[in-house]
């Protein structure tokens, strides 16, 4: 599976931008075993305006990133990503623009596809025609007989759920159940450190889309801690160990900053305490 997005090649001089834009671009959608993906992430923007380029990040791929290149209103930024064979989809971070006036801009890119050191899906050949089996007598009372019984069977299944109708489906399993468990899978799957940190900042991300309606997923961490408050989800300290565990994360995602197991423990406990003060209570009974 090979999917190649790729955003046409700037001229040496880039034309003035009129809108601030931001392109993710890979120099090659497949290369060899053990060879690095090169990727740039480039924005354009008007006089005034100012971007903030987004970062690359794929689960199971490592990701070195140069120093951003400023000329004149483009900017752009090279990154390399390493990893084993396979095929991955690299997420790029939004980039944000901020205008002359304090006005700002997400700048959303599209996810690339890419494959390292496999081929993408193909078709094979056709299958060689069988011979054509010789000619035999077809035992037709035997079928008949059979195609009765098969009625007969499935007569008497039908009426018998028709009698005993089925149970209802189970509930599904609450939000905060869900992402528990999908962290403790997570923890005990042998994850190295970059990983374990990509998989626990989705796991919170996806809590978060779905108890408290919030697109978390696609959203950056500033834009997250900004609706916890405003839509008051969480007390400050309970914002704190949100903020905790998205930044910690951040930092070993992109940076390489952090890691070990005293880190996973902390951003555990944190990650423990946002799951308890935000999944539903059960209503306490009346006083008498």
């Amino acid at each position: 599976m090979i999917a190649v997005l790729l955003a046409c090649s700037a001229p040496d001089v880039p034309a003035v931008a009129t809108e601030p834009t931001l392109t993710a671009t890979v120099r090659a959608a497949k290369v060899g075993k053990d060879q690095p993906v090169e990727l740039t992430v480039a924005g354009d923007a008007p006089a005034g305006w100012t971007i903030e380029l987004g970062a690359p990040s794929s689960e199971g791929l490592s990701v070195t990133a140069s120093d951003p290149v400023q000329n004149g209103s483009h900017t752009s930024r090279q990154f390399t990503l390493t990893g084993p064979s396979g095929s991955y989809v690299i997420e790029i971070a939004p980039g944000h623009a901020t205008g002359p006036e304090g006005t700002t801009k997400e700048l959303p890119t599209a996810p690339l596809f890419v494959d390292i050191g496999v081929e993408g899906p193909t078709g094979g050949p056709m299958a060689d025609l069988l011979p054509t089996p010789p000619e035999r007598d077809i035992p037709w009372v035997w079928i008949g007989a059979g195609i009765g019984a098969a009625a007969l069977l499935g007569a008497g299944l039908y009426a018998l759920r028709r009698a005993r109708p089925p149970l209802p489906p189970p509930p599904p399993d609450p939000a905060h159940a869900v992402a528990r468990r999908a962290w403790d899978e997570a923890r005990r799957a042998g994850l190295d450190d970059h990983a374990l940190a990509l998989r626990l900042s989705a796991v919170l991300r996806s809590y978060f889309d779905q108890a408290i309606g919030y697109p978390a997923s696609a959203r950056t961490t500033r834009e997250i801690l900004a609706h916890l408050e405003e839509a008051g989800t969480l007390d400050a300290a309970h914002r704190g160990r949100a903020r905790h565990i998205l930044d910690a994360t951040d930092l070993l995602k992109f940076a390489r900053e952090g890691g070990g197991a005293g880190f996973f423990e902390a951003l555990d406990d944190d990650f423990t305490a946002v799951l308890d003060a935000t999944r539903p209570r059960a209503e306490e009974p009346p006083n008498a």
